[in-house]
């Protein structure tokens, strides 16, 4: 539990199952009412020397600096279900079946259009935010719960974050018949 601005509570329960290749992460805000300008971001810096980012969208894998369009918005990125840092011998996939709007780097929602994006381990969870006029309530109140799914691993392989990325998207879900 902790105190994070505009909210009146934070808490992250992480949660490691015996035998299980991921950390599960639940994240709990109850977000105050607050019309002055704000963004909500859950980082994750990892720790990954010359790191590559990989993510899905519109069930392709993508790199952001290679596969979008020349002068592509970089400011932030939409992931389907999972985005991925790594280097040639480590690596860690980040499902976000919550939230699926990520910054790369650093926090550059409010800065000026970006065409280039610096390669990083350091992962933004863009949640929210209430930066632009709009034609509907301008703040955000309430109760919001988001999950995330941390899977180490060796070299990557796009077969497993594809995997790993549908499982958390789509999870099993087992009822009597």
């Amino acid at each position: 539990e902790g105190n994070a601005p505009g909210c009146h509570r934070y808490t992250s329960d992480v949660r490691l199952i015996e035998g299980a290749d991921r950390v599960e992460i639940t994240t709990t805000i109850d977000k105050r009412a607050v019309r002055k300008k704000e963004g909500v971001h859950i980082a994750f810096p990892f720790s990954v020397s010359e790191a590559v980012i990989h993510y899905d969208v519109a069930g392709a894998i993508v790199l952001p600096e290679t596969d979008q369009l020349a002068g592509s918005c970089k400011n932030f990125f939409s992931v389907q279900s999972w985005i991925d840092v790594s280097n040639a011998k480590c690596g860690v996939t980040l499902a976000t079946p919550d939230a699926p709007l990520v910054e790369i780097g650093g926090i550059t929602a409010e800065q000026p259009w970006k065409t280039v994006v610096t390669p990083s381990p350091v992962i933004y969870s863009y949640v929210m935010n209430n930066y632009w006029h709009t034609n509907y309530k301008a703040d955000q109140e309430g109760v919001l719960v988001l999950h995330y799914v941390l899977m180490p691993h060796g070299r990557y392989k796009p077969e497993d974050a594809a995997r790993f990325g549908r499982e958390c998207r789509e999870p099993l879900i087992v009822v009597p018949a």
